[in-house]
């Protein structure tokens, strides 16, 4: 059973397949955190709707006051909904889904994060194949080595490096028995996020402590809510 949040339709173009998005939030109850579901389809004017992606989430609805918004194009389809962290003390994070469509077939492209802490969280949790392609090419080797989450569930403050364009994010404690692991996030306006090197060093040219880089007010639909 779920409640149906929105149903949206790319806007009409000259033969060609319509795109219908809908979204979706799970029955209400005492708690804040519900599936989300999220279904595209393309609809031919001569056949049945073919459905192009299916996907569900656990996701925070206490976020906003609308918690999943979309909006659906021509050839790219776009989704925020808010989902917990690997952070306790972060608690949750925005998911960003942006598909391009062509055909019958969607891929994901982005953005897919709106800040450099949330990139390495998507960054570690999507498959390879998927990190690969927002990895510094000739650092994939070893990326793809780096590639998983050893428990690490701390994230320490975000530090803008020297080069302008790359920040440090580091996940772990240094109190722990492991030492923290640090990723070096390539970021270029707005939302592109490229994994450059991932060391249990520091990099000694990242020590501008950022706030601004993760900030948890950010959003792609910034009419859905007020916030204070």
């Amino acid at each position: 059973m779920q409640y149906i949040r929105a149903v949206l339709v790319s806007p009409p173009f000259n033969e060609a397949s319509p795109h219908v998005l809908t979204l979706g939030t799970g029955p209400w109850c005492s708690s804040n955190w519900h599936d989300v579901y999220v279904r595209l389809w393309t609809v031919s004017f001569s056949g049945e709707p073919k459905l192009l992606l299916d996907k569900s989430e656990l996701a925070y609805l206490g976020s906003h006051d609308i918690p999943i918004q979309g909006s659906v194009g021509r050839d790219d389809a776009l989704v925020e909904y808010t989902i917990g962290s690997i952070d306790g003390a972060v608690h949750s994070r925005e998911e960003i889904l942006h598909y391009s469509i062509k055909g019958d077939k969607v891929e994901r492209i982005d953005p897919v994060a709106l800040g450099p802490r949330d990139f390495v969280e998507e960054w570690l949790g999507e498959p390879w194949e998927q990190s690969r392609l927002r990895s510094q090419p000739s650092a994939r080797t070893a990326l793809k080595k780096a590639h998983q989450n050893n428990g690490e569930d701390e994230f320490q403050p975000t530090r803008h490096c020297r080069t302008p364009d790359i920040w440090q994010v580091g996940l772990g404690s240094s109190e722990g028995n492991k030492a923290p692991v640090y990723y070096l996030v390539r970021w270029r306006p707005p939302y592109h996020f490229t994994m450059v090197q991932v060391s249990r060093q520091p990099s000694p040219g990242c020590t501008e402590i950022d706030p601004a880089a993760d900030n948890e007010s950010r959003t792609l639909f910034p009419v859905q809510d007020w916030r204070e």
